[in-house]
């Protein structure tokens, strides 16, 4: 799964998001993907698209995952962890630039697309990203397989980009 620019099925965004579901053509967790092997990840419903402008982002917890970071960058869907490797604060707290997200602690700096660490000071590790799209109107995430990854409370910070 890569960026996503679409987000077909409004659906209202005080709603919050949906309940944790697979998507249909992905096996139970820990059930035998179709290739034969135990699924290594699966597709979590993370919140509807339409609840993501551009130049948004926003903070999701899960369990298993740890709270993500829900990106819009010009249309496109990204998500990362949503703490700094190096100071352990909400990366939602600080800034989104264009698709650099800036540490609101010390002001370290992370592509949203890669999770590459982009400055050097403070000294940081990546910034794991997870492969997102839209589907069914929703932002969806290819997170680790283990079971129990559920969307729990959200905040979201608008942000020029």
């Amino acid at each position: 799964m890569g960026p996503a620019t679409d987000a077909p099925g409004a659906q209202d965004p005080a709603a919050g998001p949906s309940a944790d579901e697979p998507s249909p053509d992905e096996p139970p967790p820990g059930e035998p993907s179709p290739g034969g092997g135990r699924a290594a990840s699966r597709r979590v419903r993370l919140l509807p698209a339409d609840a993501l402008a551009p130049g948004q982002m926003r903070r999701v917890e899960t369990s298993g995952a740890g709270p993500l970071a829900v990106y819009n960058v010009g249309g496109a869907v990204y998500v990362t962890a949503d703490t700094c490797p190096h100071a352990r604060v909400p990366l939602t707290d600080g800034d989104l630039e264009g698709d650099v997200v800036v540490c609101p602690a010390h002001l370290a700096s992370f592509c949203v697309r890669t999770g590459a660490a982009l400055s050097a000071f403070p000294p940081t590790g990546p910034l794991p990203a997870y492969p997102a799209a839209v589907e069914d109107g929703h932002i969806v995430a290819e997170l680790p397989g283990a079971p129990g990854h559920a969307p729990g409370h959200t905040a979201g910070r608008r942000r020029a980009s």
